[in-house]
């Protein structure tokens, strides 16, 4: 299928969005929310332990909840989408992520890492 310039940029937003919500909703502990946006076989391969996939959307959450609860922000730079096919897209970007103390000492940074993420987006609609 061959994509025009309308829906070559209509799936650019809509995979650019996808990738700031997953941050979002990642910084807000939204971690249900977080394995919804993954398909059921989905991986998750973190910056910070890429040798360790983690497989599956039930996996994806059963580990994201486990973490210590801790106020993160993850800054998301240099977003580049990559239209592979109509059925493909990869999306890399960059990250700096934030990490705070608990709620008791708010607005304390204790880390900052850096990174970069390379998603594969594999379903998106156009219309809408």
């Amino acid at each position: 299928m061959q994509l025009n310039d309308q829906e070559k940029l209509q799936i650019t937003n809509k995979c650019t969005q996808q990738i700031y919500r997953l941050a979002r909703l990642n910084d807000a502990s939204a971690f249900e929310a977080v394995s919804e946006l993954f398909t059921e076989d989905g991986v998750l391969i973190r910056p910070s332990d890429p040798d360790r996939p983690i497989h599956g959307r039930p996996a994806i959450l059963a580990a994201l909840a486990s973490r210590p609860a801790r106020p993160t922000r993850h800054v998301l730079s240099n977003v580049e989408v990559v239209i592979e096919s109509d059925i493909r897209v990869v999306v890399v970007s960059t990250v700096v992520m934030y990490s705070g103390t608990p709620p008791e000492t708010p607005g304390t940074i204790t880390s900052i890492a850096i990174g970069s993420y390379t998603d594969v987006l594999c379903r998106w609609e156009i219309s809408g």
